[in-house]
């Protein structure tokens, strides 16, 4: 994951090395976690392991789940 705090982003590759990696924008209400515990955006690294659900249109992120390797 790529983490940009000042545009409120994360950019990730998809677990498909065919898809181009896909920039979200993390809003107020997105829930983000690292290892288990709820975590700011500026607590994720780059290589973490992360899985993430958002909106197709908007790419808005819902919710972003980060794993330390």
């Amino acid at each position: 994951a790529a983490i940009d705090t000042a545009q409120s982003s994360v950019t990730i590759k998809p677990a498909s090395r065919r898809l181009p990696p896909l920039t979200l924008c993390v809003t107020e209400a997105t829930f983000i976690s690292r290892n288990g515990l709820e975590a700011p955006l500026d607590s994720l690294r780059v290589h973490d392991r992360v899985r993430a659900e958002y909106n197709p249109e908007t790419l808005d992120a819902l919710r972003i789940e980060a794993r330390s390797r």
